[in-house]
């Protein structure tokens, strides 16, 4: 079954997913990936597993994770625009961050408060000509940061209480080369390639049950692929997320090429039968796959996940992205797809037994 990838991860990167409020978006997930399973399981820390069985009696259990969550903001209180000004004047928001935001980008970002109703904003920044001398030198701290929306303070107190999700704005810009631009691609490039590789697995054809578990809170400690992973008691795992590809930047050691296929983590953190096994897989397919070394852990879901309950055999498998933790990650979408075909016929062919 062909799926328009573009299409799928501007749907995905629409849905507000600040580390935390993972789970009042199961509705929107549900309708993008739940064609392609079998049965679906919504968590209590946020957690939105889908189920793909085999239907062979004693089957082992696959995981394939990717997080859900994003980095964002929350609101942490409303002040007028004057000291002692009443609730009939502007309000402006105060907000703190969730996850590991690049405070570079704040100054004048645009931003989507998910209250009572939806709510563009825009991030103060205090222009040159009024700064004081080195102001504009150092980073400006969350606390001489608001948000303007041009509701009053009464508004504001009803619409978007303390404690209500921010997102960067969502919006996908459509690149040179079929590269796309988006807030939260980190992961939900991940998750599309998961779905898309469940849409390439026919009933039948395939001897494992799979658990796409599209996990919760990563961003904030990886307590989503704890809990899950305790949950589902898989027989191996297969971890996806995101790792920084090539540019000017960046060290290219660190790094895999974009349009070039995912990256396979070569670390003490991951199993190394497991790895070995998909790399000669892959080779002996002819499909694209990196290898990155990443010694002592991987900085995503799998350090979590192999370290559960006795231990879990787990890879970890990475799309390239540039400008991680901003508003305007980049990839190359025929990365997702390419992710997508490795982890669909390493288990349609059995690599995953």
């Amino acid at each position: 079954m062909n799926i328009d990838t573009k299409q799928l991860l501007t749907e995905l990167c629409k849905i507000p997913t600040v580390s935390g409020f993972e789970a009042r978006c199961a509705e929107a997930l549900d309708a993008l990936a739940l064609p392609y399973f079998d049965e679906v399981r919504h968590t209590p820390v946020g957690n939105h597993i889908y189920i793909k069985r085999c239907g062979k009696p004693g089957a082992k259990k696959v995981l394939l994770d990717a997080h859900f969550d994003e980095i964002g903001f929350i609101v942490s209180g409303v002040e007028p625009a004057k000291k002692d000004g009443g609730d009939d004047l502007t309000g402006y928001l105060r907000f703190v961050p969730i996850g590991g935001v690049d405070r570079r980008l704040l100054s004048s970002a645009e931003v989507t408060i998910w209250g009572k109703k939806t709510i563009p904003g825009v991030i103060t920044s205090t222009p040159p000509h009024l700064q004081k001398s080195g102001e504009g030198d150092r980073l400006p701290d969350y606390d001489k940061l608001f948000i303007e929306t041009g509701y009053t303070v009464k508004e504001l107190r009803e619409l978007a209480p303390v404690g209500t999700p921010i997102t960067f704005a969502p919006r996908v810009v459509e690149l040179k080369n079929g590269r796309i631009a988006s807030k939260a691609l980190d992961d939900k490039a991940c998750v599309a390639a998961i779905i898309e590789a469940a849409a390439m697995l026919e009933p039948g054809k395939f001897d494992c049950d799979i658990y796409a578990v599209f996990s919760a809170m990563e961003e904030t400690g990886g307590a989503g692929a704890v809990t899950a992973t305790f949950g589902v008691q898989p027989d191996l795992a297969i971890a996806l997320d995101v790792c920084f590809a090539r540019g000017p930047d960046t060290p290219r050691q660190k790094a895999a090429a974009m349009g070039e296929g995912p990256a396979i983590s070569i670390s003490l953190a991951t199993d190394r039968a497991l790895t070995q096994r998909i790399i000669k897989f892959a080779a002996s397919k002819n499909l694209k796959l990196q290898k990155l070394i990443e010694a002592r852990r991987t900085g995503t879901n799998g350090d979590a996940i192999h370290l559960n309950r006795e231990g879990v055999p787990v890879a970890v498998i990475s799309i390239p992205i540039r400008y991680m933790h901003s508003c305007t990650e980049v990839i190359n979408p025929s990365d997702v797809r390419t992710t997508a075909q490795l982890v669909a016929t390493f288990i349609r062919e059995g690599g995953a037994m």
